[in-house]
């Protein structure tokens, strides 16, 4: 492609060389398509599966009939109840602290721990409520934490997908509009730097997500939800995307092949028979 190029005054012939091949203009290739399609493909996953949407779930966890536990489903957005209805975190949330809240005051002083023990004592301790045991009480208010907690790695994975979203905004605006060989760097390191902030917004919100699961766990019996749906296949599946794209992006910045120096220096090697006397 013809470039309009003028050399500043007082430079050596490499450097402007060297100022020449970094001003020219380069197509649109199919890898650059690649790249593109890849990355934006990848973070289009992701913010799918965070949307308000009701078929792609993350987890799941076994129904426990001897415990009362439901079959739960979970998603980003929140979890299925006993009605296999998709509740979200907020409302989780308002109720375990609402709970909590009221537990507290009525059980949480000195009388109401008396209460409590003189309550678990009696052969009527099976019939008290939640609210008068302590460790029940100690549930609702890591249920209150973690659900909270939860809620706010969601935002957090909106913020960095829209984030990693808008740098590859900016490196398909350079494929397109800046199209010259010195921006192709800028293009590798736009995509490396979405993916790898994708990347770390996914692993912030599986171990939030996992956090969650184990303390809950270990205070009352709540099953593990194991990772099964395509929710986690899809945004596994949309970060391995991204990284392919980047990967695609980085080889538009490899060096172009050099001319073989032997041709270049003897303008008679590449006809038959002229090239460089052989040793007799």
């Amino acid at each position: 492609m013809s470039d309009d190029f003028e050399a500043p005054e007082g430079l050596s012939s490499d450097a402007i060389e060297s100022l020449r091949i970094a001003n020219q203009k380069v197509p649109f290739t199919w890898l650059d398509g690649l790249s593109v399609l890849f990355m934006f493909g990848g973070v289009g996953q992701c913010i799918y599966v965070s949307g308000n949407q009701k078929f792609c779930q993350q987890r799941r966890a076994a129904g426990e009939p001897a415990l009362m536990f439901p079959e739960r489903k979970y998603f980003m957005t929140g979890m299925t109840n006993q009605q296999i209805d998709l509740v979200p975190w907020p409302m989780y949330k308002d109720v375990a602290c609402e709970r909590y809240d009221i537990a507290q005051v009525l059980y949480g002083g000195p009388g109401g721990q008396m209460i409590g023990i003189l309550m678990a004592m009696s052969p009527l301790g099976q019939m008290a409520p939640c609210g008068m045991m302590e460790i029940c009480r100690m549930s609702l208010m890591q249920r209150c934490y973690y659900y909270d907690q939860v809620e706010f790695a969601l935002i957090v994975f909106k913020a960095v997908m829209s984030f990693a979203c808008g740098c590859f905004v900016l490196v398909l605006v350079l494929l397109i509009v800046a199209r010259k060989k010195k921006f192709r760097l800028y293009v590798s390191l736009l995509g490396a730097f979405g993916a790898l902030v994708a990347s770390m917004g996914v692993g912030w919100w599986e171990m939030i997500s996992d956090e969650m699961l184990m303390s809950l766990g270990s205070a009352a019996p709540y099953p593990y939800a194991l990772h099964e749906g395509c929710g986690y296949s899809m945004i596994m599946g949309g970060l391995a995307s991204m990284c392919l794209g980047c990967y695609c992006g980085c080889c538009g910045v490899l060096p172009e092949k050099q001319p073989d120096s032997e041709s270049e220096d003897d303008p008679m090697a590449g006809i038959a028979g002229m090239g460089p006397p052989a040793d007799f």
